[in-house]
């Protein structure tokens, strides 16, 4: 059975989810409003920090291990070693930074349910 436009229950119905989108729209707008300006530079940032975290620690394992191949005339084995130490140092930053990222998101999804479940209760 179809509902008339005229019906008091669907016109109310109707007025809810109205309610209910507009409270969304004004929680997403208000945490927008709480980032900080320059959301690009801050990505921008963010991509590179992860590239220092990656190259910094294999590229240093590699001279530190071409320095000690040098010194103890080992061919390769203490640049590779280090190498592998550098790229597992590396795997570790980023799995912490995805962690703390995951966690903020996760804060960001809890405080709108909660500005949900309040605006819920004011009606």
């Amino acid at each position: 059975m179809s509902e008339r436009p005229d019906d008091p229950a669907s016109a109310e119905a109707s007025s809810a989810r109205l309610a209910r989108k507009i409270a969304r729209h004004r929680a997403r707008r208000e945490r927008a409003r709480r980032r900080p300006v320059g959301n690009l530079w801050r990505q921008v940032a963010r991509v590179g920090t992860l590239g220092w975290m990656v190259v910094l620690p294999i590229a240093a394992g590699a001279v530190l291990g071409h320095l000690l191949d040098r010194r103890l005339d080992s061919g390769i084995t203490w640049a590779l070693a280090f190498i592998m130490l550098g790229v597992a140092v590396a795997g570790y930053s980023l799995w912490r930074m995805i962690g703390e990222d995951e966690a903020d998101l996760e804060a960001d999804a809890e405080e709108l349910r909660a500005a949900e479940h309040d605006e819920g209760e004011r009606r």
